[in-house]
Formats: C-alpha cells, sequence, structure tokens
C-alpha cells in the first residue's frame, strides 16, 4: 500500500515518544510529506554547497519554507563542502539568502569518499580528519541549540546596499516573518 502523510505522521509520533531525538533526512523535493515533516520538525537543517547554482536553489526553497510557513527560528543553513574563497564569501552567502549560516563542513572529498566506499562513517574510517572533526562539533552544535532555542537564528537585519556577485545573481529576499 501507498504511504500517506497520515502514516508518516503516525510514525514521527511514536518515534517521538520513544526517542529524544528523530532525524529525518528528507528529498530534496517538497511534497505533502515534506511539509507535514518540516511543520512537526523542532529543528530544521537545510544544507547546500556553496555555489551559484545551489545557492538560487536554496533560495527558492527559503522563499517556499517561508510561503509554508516553516519559521525561520527552526531553520539552521549548513554549507557542505565548504572552501575559503575570495569570490564568494560566508558573508556573501548570508546576504544573499537572508540567512546566517550555521555550520559550514570542509570539502574533503577522498576522506567521504573513502568512508563511503569502506561502508563506514566519517568517523570511523579517519576520526583525524578535518571533516570527522566538523561533524562532531556540528553534533554539539545542534545539541546547544535544543539548550537554547535562539542559538545561530540571528539575521541579517542591517542590508547593506553593496551589490556583489551573488546579490546580482540571486536577488535579496526579505525577512522571513
Amino acid at each position: 500500500r501507498r504511504i500517506t502523510p497520515s502514516d508518516i505522521d503516525e510514525i514521527l509520533d511514536v518515534l517521538a515518544q520513544s526517542f529524544d531525538f528523530v532525524v529525518v533526512d528528507t528529498a530534496k523535493e517538497f511534497d505533502e510529506m515534506l511539509a507535514l515533516v518540516l511543520d512537526k520538525a523542532a529543528l530544521v537543517l537545510f544544507v547546500t554547497e556553496m555555489d551559484v547554482p545551489s545557492l538560487k536553489s536554496a533560495h527558492r526553497a527559503f522563499e517556499l519554507l517561508e510561503r509554508m510557513g516553516i519559521y525561520d527560528k527552526k531553520i539552521r543553513l549548513i554549507l557542505n563542502r565548504y572552501v575559503k574563497s575570495k569570490l564568494m564569501t560566508l558573508e556573501s552567502v548570508e546576504k544573499a539568502l537572508g540567512v546566517k549560516v550555521f555550520w559550514t563542513l570542509p570539502n574533503n572529498y577522498p576522506t567521504a569518499i573513502a568512508a563511503v566506499n569502506q561502508g563506514l562513517s566519517i568517523e570511523e574510517s579517519d576520526p583525524r580528519s578535518d571533516i570527522a572533526n566538523s561533524y562532531a562539533g556540528l553534533t554539539t552544535a545542534v545539541l546547544e541549540a535544543f539548550k537554547y532555542p535562539g542559538f545561530g537564528t540571528a539575521r541579517e537585519e542591517d542590508e547593506d546596499k553593496k551589490s556583489g556577485l551573488l546579490s546580482r545573481l540571486i536577488p535579496m529576499r526579505g525577512l522571513l516573518k
């Protein structure tokens, strides 16, 4: 039989009664089930990469989340495969998306793919790597976010009038209500 949103709702309720944390890795496509999961979530980790096509998609997704009433206070922006760049900075990403970056995960493809190919976690594959340390830090930051609900949710209220590469390619969206 086909899984319905009410099935997902019931499953999430049962899991929430049994576990302190329930993690749901969702598809990229927005549908009725994703809307339900996002609405029930206490915290949404929104993962994107720091390239123009990914950020354009993220911009559209944040606009949709706003229209859906998914409040910005529970959304945390994670930049995956992060590489420091003069062309595209964390500040320019934050300005373009209207969301503070919560965490960055370094671009360590060799370690990540080695873990995948061995069927291991990154921690098991290379516990001393920068990416393993970053995931450990992200875990701590997420736990802190639950202790302090306002942690990491500040928005850019002072909009800089300068027009950078990202703001020309991705129009600035308004602050979420």
